[in-house]
């Protein structure tokens, strides 16, 4: 199965081509111009040096979420566009799975943890056994410290992942935690694509953002109701 991943979840703009355990092409950006500019014309670069083409896709993969607002309906918006245009079925994937996966465990358990805002990050908690992934603790926003406590009473080896991962690790004392290779701590394409090939697919126009929590004009429009 050829999967094309799209990651514009963060200030990073990526896209991935794989296919049966294979990455045939990727690429990352980290521009000052929109996503929205740049990642269609990425994807069309991927498919010429990898020699496919947008019909040969068999399963298109979006980050849906969390992270940026704009960034996330920029992705999903893309995908559904290109699963509906080719008549062919999509994923959204969280970001968290994709660090995950993405890091490559062993035998450990693996806290992704992202900034959010403040002291509050995006976390989720997975167990790694024998190349077997299970989620654990459910994607969520809590505060550092939560997390800081979470971490320190782990009792397995413990890999700590993603861009707030050095916040937990400096204020822990477990001799079981580490962290993974710093370039896999940024979410990217590479990892939606390998969370997608685990996931169901379905209808683009069931593809949906997961922002986790509601926007800035919700939060505005809500206090001008009260």
């Amino acid at each position: 199965m050829l999967i094309l991943g799209i990651d514009t979840s963060g200030k990073n703009a990526s896209a991935a081509l794989y296919e049966n355990g294979i990455f045939l092409a990727q690429k990352s950006v980290l521009t000052s111009l929109t996503h929205s500019q740049i990642i269609m014309p990425m994807v069309n670069e991927l498919l010429e040096s990898a020699k496919k083409d947008i019909n040969d896709i068999d399963l298109f993969a979006a980050a849906s979420g969390p992270g940026s607002y704009t960034g996330l309906r920029i992705g999903v918006s893309a995908v559904k566009a290109l699963a509906f245009a080719t008549k062919k079925c999509c994923v959204g994937t969280s970001v968290l799975a994709g660090l995950c996966r993405a890091a490559n465990p062993r035998n450990c358990d693996v806290l992704c943890v992202m900034k959010a805002r403040s002291n509050l990050a995006y976390a989720a908690m997975y167990s790694a056994d024998n190349g077997v992934i299970t989620q654990i603790m459910p994607d969520c926003i809590t505060n550092i410290e939560q997390l800081i406590d979470i971490a320190s009473k782990s009792g397995r080896d413990l890999m700590i992942t993603g861009d707030a991962a050095e916040n937990i690790i400096e204020n822990i004392d477990n001799a079981n935690a580490y962290l993974s290779p710093k370039h896999l701590r940024i979410s990217n394409a590479m990892g939606v694509c390998l969370a997608a090939a685990d996931m169901k697919p379905a209808a683009p126009d069931e593809l949906m953002p997961s922002y986790f929590e509601i926007t800035k004009a919700e939060k505005e429009l809500n206090s001008k109701a009260v």
